[in-house]
């Protein structure tokens, strides 16, 4: 096959973007990384480059995989960086998928809104992907594969990432490398078909070939026109979310009820893409969300657990919080975000606290959470919980609500329920 695709595809992405993007190359010194690098520095100049290895420490191999890489860079003038990374031992997921986890955080945090990162995923492991997910009962969005481009987020920065060589056949990749007289190193734990992807990809897929030749081009194909309905369901539920109080921790599920599960499941999966990065949804988080739906007692608080965060479930709104939610807090007025603090009410009577007090006193304001006393000082308590209640506070935000603080006294309680009768 002819080794042209790499180039016709390098010479693509050149066009995609203008000559202020830089590129962020993912390079692990295997033949797909070093294809992709090697002709992005015969494409671009390499001062629009900086290749990136990340050093797992899983393999013994890797200190030697550290020094190929950086030699490669250093003979073609490519900007290198080596990063060190902690995989954790006891990982739920498995080393694999938890290694990968941490790779890319490595990598997206060097990413900015003018550089792009760049991994050699290539067709053959398109439709790798697409048969893991297919084998696994993966919906739209798992069938969809890896997209060839996808704006990524990390500790608020944006970013792009793209595949440039997501068309290209390995075979492609196998050719460049041969023309060219590349060199690579092997990583032994990919000829481990212990490992799911592995056995696709040296038992199943060769068996497919047999019977179809261009197996994975078809599945490829398959994967972008799932892709393509993904797009229509994203829009749709960019449509119902509307009418949906969210952000990246809460989302009200109340006006979605009516429509039905597919079109809850499909907003939740949409809000999770878009605006909570820190969720992972699956099987058994879309069946507690549905069972919670289905509980009518209004005493019920479920909660589900994850590995970085805990579900739970109020008045039909569902929240994705920290597992130990911050009490201990005190922030200048002026600064105080509710939504920094994870809490569910928009605070409304900011406006009138900022009107009823000074700006000389409310400049030395301070925002923290109230105690009990305070609670029945400011309230009384009663009718406090008879706010909470009414407003649709839950009940794990009430006992570290905040209170604004003048003079070293709380004067005021947030979020529309203010008692004044504290000031001088």
């Amino acid at each position: 096959m002819s080794f042209s695709k790499v180039e016709s595809a390098v010479s693509a992405l050149a066009n995609l973007y203008p000559s202020e993007y830089s590129f962020l190359v993912a390079f692990s010194g295997g033949l797909d990384s070093t294809v992709l690098l090697d002709a992005l520095s015969k494409c671009l100049p390499v001062n629009r480059l900086q290749a990136v290895y990340v050093h797992h420490g899983l393999q013994s191999e890797a200190d030697d995989w550290e020094g190929f890489t950086r030699a490669f860079c250093d003979a073609r003038q490519i900007p290198y960086q080596a990063v060190s990374v902690t995989v954790p031992d006891s990982a739920r997921q498995g080393v694999e998928s938890v290694a990968r986890q941490v790779r890319y955080e490595a990598l997206y945090q060097r990413l900015d809104d003018k550089t792009v990162l760049l991994t050699a995923h290539h067709q053959r492991d398109q439709a790798e992907t697409f048969l893991l997910s297919a084998l696994r009962g993966g919906g739209v969005a798992g069938l969809a594969a890896m997209p060839f481009e996808r704006t990524v987020s990390y500790e608020g920065k944006m970013g792009r990432h793209c595949r440039p060589l997501l068309n290209v056949p390995y075979q492609a990749l196998k050719a460049y490398a041969a023309h060219y007289q590349l060199s690579w190193v092997e990583d032994p734990s990919n000829q481990d078909v212990t490992l799911k992807r592995n056995f696709i990809r040296h038992e199943l897929l060769p068996k497919t070939h047999q019977a179809w030749p261009n197996a994975e081009q078809s599945l490829a194909k398959s994967a972008q026109h799932l892709s393509e309905s993904l797009g229509l369901l994203d829009d749709l539920a960019e449509m119902d979310l509307r009418n949906c109080t969210a952000n990246h921790y809460q989302l009200a599920l109340r006006p979605l009820v009516g429509l039905g599960m597919p079109r809850v499941k499909n907003a939740l999966r949409y809000w999770a893409k878009t605006q909570a990065p820190q969720v992972t949804l699956n099987a058994k988080v879309y069946d507690w969300v549905e069972s919670c739906l289905n509980n009518h007692n209004p005493q019920a608080h479920p909660r589900l657990k994850q590995a970085r965060l805990a579900f739970r479930f109020y008045r039909q709104t569902l929240y994705a919080l920290p597992e130990d939610l911050p009490a201990d807090y005190r922030v200048p007025w002026s600064a105080f975000e509710p939504a920094q603090w994870y809490f569910s009410e928009p605070f409304d009577k900011r406006l009138e606290i900022d009107q009823a007090w000074p700006k000389t006193q409310l400049a030395s304001g301070m925002v923290r959470a109230m105690t009990e006393a305070e609670a029945e000082k400011l309230g009384p308590k009663t009718h406090l919980k008879k706010w909470f209640q009414a407003h649709g506070v839950p009940p794990w935000d009430r006992n570290r609500w905040p209170v604004l603080e003048i003079g070293g006294k709380a004067v005021a309680i947030l979020g529309g329920y203010t008692n004044f009768s504290s000031r001088d």
